[in-house]
């Protein structure tokens, strides 16, 4: 099947589940409660879900900070994109919003999946910061505390809401007219088709670089809905080139919003939303030996479920998404992710080169940790894949760098074994299976990355927080799989037992754990925390 059907297939599922509903019901409760209870909760949600990335103060410098692209948002500045008011200081609802939704085109993820009263906590806890950090600011300018708390005040004060008239009805003139709008006003940035492909040296306010919005992706920064599509039009985005078309007849704006929202191909915004999506192992009679998990056939009765990645670093031509599917047959469990990947990247020999990759993270947790590998208030597993692994098992080699140079002869290895003395090294078979691994140190010491053989593609890990990836034992990797490269698309699949070691989340029938996944691009010299990802979603064991 070629990865256009596929991703046809996924919109019957999209279709047939319901696109996932916006979890932003609170617009009842329309201010975040305020009392040290809350604020209290808020601190603590921010300092283990937010913080790796905004920073402890919530000045866009945590420790992840220099892996994104656009960078984190600097909260004490106070400064928003989205707000529904004509000040464009975001009301509660607007940051509850924020929260829930993530950001697409950026790497804030959404966080439907936190509580509503954390997510609340949340926003009083954002709106405290941005507010004590601007009184501190006033009072660094010689402002009294009363003067300079009036002044944050007024900085962070919600004006009036912008209440989208409404709609004209709809006429067939009205989409010419739009585009004609659209050409006039939008065109220069966003391009003729929509595509982002216009003025792409832009810069926000704060001198980062930012790249004009594709529509044709389906997702905007508001969202979808034509009455927020409205107010981002009218109000513009503050901080960023976008500006404001207050000088725009009503009618006119809501000819643009539909002219914009026509560049959306069908199907588009449901394959961005973000979920979160459950997947559900469905049970079979057996599972495909190891070698053949990849494409038994098996896997063509069971449906896949579309999981959009977000990319930590944005550009043109990444993945925009991952199938997964998944098995079991009360023993072992099987997962299969399926991406597009215009080419296989399966060599790290050379510096410059760089290797494809996947993996799946689990947490067993009723509140799992932060989905970037976990906390220290939570350990996650990992399954990890890479292409270049795949490629040393397929060939049966440890491809070292005399696969990259074969001819080169300064690559020489003089610890050869049981080499005489005086004897100069035969460099045609001077391979690392040659080598005195007390010499390999990697080797000898049993990393099951540094041996000569061919090493398994699919490797088991734990995780405690960013910088803390290690490797279960070698009697503890328990994890087969393999991956294959073809029409445009990877396939990867992962076996592992349900009930592993006792480090392993236990995959249980009838019950179900957090899971994400990553994806990591070599052609776009994807490595280590330069990657796409998801964040947590639900792996339902039927």
């Amino acid at each position: 099947m070629e990865m256009s059907d596929l991703v046809a297939a996924s919109l019957v599922v999209v279709s047939l589940a319901g696109c996932p509903a916006d979890s932003a019901t609170g617009r009842s409760l329309r201010h975040a409660p305020s009392d040290p209870a809350t604020l209290a909760r808020g601190q603590e949600v921010y300092s283990s879900q937010c913080a790796l990335c905004h920073g402890a103060e919530g000045r866009g410098d945590g420790e992840f900070a220099f892996l994104l692209d656009p960078r984190p948002r600097d909260l004490t500045a106070a400064r928003f994109r989205i707000a529904s008011t004509a000040n464009r200081v975001p009301t509660d609802a607007d940051l509850f919003d924020t929260i829930t939704r993530g950001m697409p085109g950026s790497a804030m993820p959404p966080w439907g999946h936190l509580p509503e009263a954390d997510r609340w906590a949340l926003v009083a806890h954002v709106r405290r910061a941005g507010r004590m950090a601007l009184e501190a600011q006033a009072a660094g300018r010689g402002k009294d505390a009363a003067a300079a708390a009036a002044w944050a005040l007024g900085r962070t004060t919600p004006g009036e809401v912008l209440e989208a008239p409404a709609p004209p009805a709809e006429r067939p003139e009205d989409l010419a007219r739009g585009r004609l709008v659209y050409l006039e006003r939008c065109a220069a940035c966003h391009g003729p088709g929509g595509r982002g492909d216009g003025a792409q040296v832009q810069v926000t306010d704060e001198g980062d670089p930012i790249r004009p919005r594709d529509f044709t992706a389906g997702a905007f920064k508001g969202g979808n809905d034509p009455a927020q599509v409205w107010r981002s039009i009218r109000g513009g985005l503050r901080g960023t080139p976008m500006p404001a078309t207050t000088d725009l007849s009503g009618d006119d704006t809501w000819r643009l919003v539909r002219y914009v929202l026509s560049l959306v191909p069908p199907g588009a915004a449901a394959l961005a939303a973000q979920g979160p999506f459950t997947i559900h192992a469905r049970r079979v009679e057996a599972l495909p030996p190891d070698a053949e998990v990849t494409f038994d056939e098996a896997w063509a009765a069971q449906p896949a479920t579309w999981i959009p990645l977000m990319a930590l670093a944005q550009r043109a031509g990444r993945a925009p998404g991952v199938l997964v599917q998944a098995i079991h047959d009360a023993n072992r469990v099987a997962v299969r992710l399926t991406w597009e990947d215009a080419t296989s990247d399966a060599s790290e020999a050379r510096q410059e080169a760089f290797t494809d990759g996947a993996a799946v993270q689990l947490s067993a947790e009723a509140a799992p940790p932060l989905f970037a590998m976990g906390g220290p208030r939570g350990s996650v597993e990992i399954w990890h894949w890479k292409a270049s692994r795949q490629a040393d098992k397929d060939a049966g080699r440890f491809h070292d760098v005399d696969a990259a140079w074969p001819a080169l002869t300064v690559d020489r290895y003089d610890m050869q074994r049981n080499l005489p003395p005086g004897a100069r090294v035969d460099y045609a078979t001077a391979g690392a299976e040659r080598h005195d691994p007390v010499y390999q140190t990697g080797w000898g010491a049993g990393n099951p990355l540094s041996g000569p053989e061919a090493p398994r593609p699919c490797l088991d890990y734990l995780a405690s927080g960013p910088g803390t990836l290690r490797g279960q034992p070698a009697e503890a990797q328990n994890i087969a799989g393999a991956g294959h490269w073809g029409g445009g698309a990877w396939h990867v699949a992962y076996l592992r037992p349900l009930v592993g070691d006792a480090h392993d989340v236990a995959l249980r029938p009838g019950q179900a754990v957090s899971v994400a996944f990553a994806v990591w691009d070599g052609a776009a010299r994807d490595r280590d925390g330069q990657k796409a990802v998801t964040t947590w979603h639900r792996l339902m064991v039927d």
